[in-house]
């Protein structure tokens, strides 16, 4: 029988065990919150007031956001420090429709330390900005859709490019819209000492009108967190009125949010308070027009 020599054996235990090392070490970089996680939030006023539970194409690709071609804008502060802007628009020809919607994230005057000081030892500011570009197509009564998002960040002079990729399936009939959809899916991405995953978040949502009354419901499942819901109502008492209201449930920190839409011939003017517990109120305007 043949006999390995010792010190071959001991070579290749060391190789093992360094091996193993490196794979916990490189595990211990791999961070549990996503990169770009504010687009996990609800995106226009509108969707602030109604809980991300109403589908749209930005939290659902196969769903279009209205019946006629329409361009809108909001603004967002978040916790009296994050101001959010976006701009959105859809197109809709026949069967198809194709959508955009550029989002810019700032902020500045952040506390920057190199020890635990009551003093700062710098200031420096924050910087997002993210595209989508889309498209879904409608047969009968069912539809799909495809979004790609490139995703960009410069904080504290080091920049960040990525790419997600969202897909949905969709169903309506008559004043019923039922929806599932996958959102931001993309790959790890490198991100100073870390490697952070995708924003993506697993959704089901469905959504029914009745005369002046509408109300739904929604489910999301982020990749890296827990699984949590929630419920809304909008009515319209005129037609240039519309009252929104939600709750989300079995969240860390959304509870109750509420908002109000006026529209005046091709116009429309929504506004938005969610309360998030422990971090504060998030304000939305959004301000709309249909072509």
């Amino acid at each position: 029988m043949r006999c390995f020599n010792r010190n071959a054996i001991i070579k290749i235990l060391l190789l093992l065990i360094s091996i193993g090392v490196s794979s916990i070490s490189a595990q211990s970089n791999y961070s549990k919150i996503p990169f770009a996680s504010y687009l996990m939030l609800p995106v226009s006023a509108e969707d602030e007031a109604l809980g991300g539970v109403k589908p749209s194409f930005w939290n659902s690709p196969a769903i279009d956001a209205d019946v006629n071609d329409y361009v809108r804008g909001g603004y967002r502060n978040r916790f009296g420090i994050f101001n959010d802007e976006y701009i959105t628009g859809e197109l809709l020809f026949g069967k198809f429709s194709t959508f955009s919607q550029l989002g810019i994230t700032s902020v500045s005057d952040i506390e920057g330390r190199e020890f635990a000081t009551s003093d700062p030892d710098y200031l420096f500011s924050a910087n997002r900005a993210n595209l989508l570009l889309g498209g879904n197509f409608r047969w009968k009564y069912f539809a799909i859709g495809l979004a790609y998002r490139h995703i960009y960040e410069n904080i504290e002079l080091r920049k960040f490019d990525a790419n997600t990729f969202s897909g949905g399936f969709g169903f309506s009939y008559k004043s019923l819209i039922v929806s599932v959809s996958a959102v931001d899916c993309g790959a790890m991405q490198p991100y100073f000492d870390y490697e952070y995953p995708a924003p993506t978040i697993y959704r089901a949502q469905t959504w029914y009108s009745y005369r002046f009354l509408s109300a739904g419901a929604g489910f999301f499942k982020p990749d890296m967190t827990k699984l949590y819901g929630a419920a809304a109502i909008e009515a319209s008492p005129t037609d240039w009125l519309k009252l929104q209201s939600s709750y989300t449930f079995l969240h860390d920190s959304r509870s109750f949010a509420f908002g109000t839409e006026f529209d005046w011939n091709d116009i429309e003017l929504n506004y938005a308070l969610t309360f998030m517990g422990d971090l504060g109120d998030v304000h939305s305007v959004s301000f709309g027009y249909k072509f």
